[in-house]
């Protein structure tokens, strides 16, 4: 039997070259720069839907903000949008977003219902008539006895917010016991409310209830593994605990997350002077004070500068 005599080589690089002709003029029509550009918007609406349902609120709201950008109209990504907003506590997104969505026809009933769902949850975070009406008749808050809350609240048991600002007034008099009532009172009944959560896991701190506080902690993180403020503060309870390499991982992590917010450039600064990392300390420090952007920044910073001139009390 004659063998079979091979191609040239010549023939086997013609070859290769048409294919090559033939793919690119296969791409060319089907990657055009508006393809591109579509596919690359898809990306960036898939990965902020896939953030949102993992709980990943930050991270969705980011991708979410920027497809809508670009593309508007879109009812999932609006919807997951003012889902993340609210988990993240951006109830300016949050209102936008219901804005945009309150007079539109959704296809998808399952992310309906759940916006939903979220709107009976949202209308505790704001002020009632009720309350309006009743701090009206009192030049200040502080300036509202005991007996009249106790009696506002036998008339509006629900109002939620109400208690929320009750316990905000009790804080700042110091009245640690009181406040954790109503704090416990809130959670009874709505164990979700983040702002009960973030204050329990404070007043707690304060009455050295340490154990309690990482609890509020942990069920905030529950919520929202990826708000700033919640791990902000369960790094502060670590670091009251003493377990400063733990805070200094939590701090960290809430800085790669959201490297401008004061609260938590002041609890890494803590982590890092626990941690005796003087030269991140003081590099950070530097950087947070010159971005203290308002009063309120300068006195979440001042209060860790505070801590480690024992002008604060913190720790033993």
């Amino acid at each position: 039997m004659k063998s079979r005599k091979p191609f040239p080589r010549w023939i086997w690089l013609l070859a290769g070259s048409i294919a090559l002709v033939i793919l690119i003029f296969f791409l060319s029509k089907q990657y055009t720069p508006e393809a591109l550009h579509h596919l690359a918007l898809n990306s960036e609406l898939q990965d902020g839907v896939k953030a949102e349902k993992k709980r990943q609120y930050l991270t969705a709201e980011r991708e979410l903000k920027a497809y809508t950008a670009k593309a508007p109209g879109n009812d999932e990504a609006e919807g997951r949008l003012m889902i993340a907003a609210f988990y993240n506590q951006d109830f300016q997104t949050f209102s936008a977003q219901f804005t945009k969505l309150r007079d539109k026809e959704m296809k998808d009933q399952e992310l309906f219902a759940e916006l939903n769902r979220l709107m009976t949850k949202a209308a505790f975070y704001y002020p009632s008539d009720a309350i309006k009406d009743f701090s009206s008749r009192y030049p200040v808050l502080p300036a509202i006895p005991d007996s009249a809350w106790d009696n506002y609240f036998n008339r509006n048991p629900a109002d939620v917010d109400a208690k929320e600002i009750y316990a905000e007034e009790l804080y700042k008099e110091k009245r640690y016991s009181r406040c954790d009532s109503i704090i416990e009172d809130i959670l009874s009944s709505h164990g979700d409310y983040i702002p009960a959560l973030a204050m329990g896991a404070s007043v707690n701190r304060k009455e050295e209830d340490y154990d309690k506080a990482l609890r509020y902690n942990k069920l905030i993180l529950e919520i929202n593994p990826e708000l700033p403020d919640g791990l902000a503060s369960e790094v502060l309870t670590l670091l009251l605990l003493k377990q400063d390499a733990d805070a200094l991982d939590v701090a960290l992590k809430a800085y790669a997350l959201d490297e401008r917010n004061a609260y938590v450039k002041s609890s890494l600064i803590l982590a890092y002077h626990y941690n005796d990392r003087k030269a991140d300390r003081d590099a950070l420090i530097q950087k947070a004070s010159k971005e203290a952007s308002d009063s309120s920044d300068q006195k979440i910073i001042q209060y860790a500068l505070d801590v480690m001139a024992k002008k604060e009390k913190f720790r033993n």
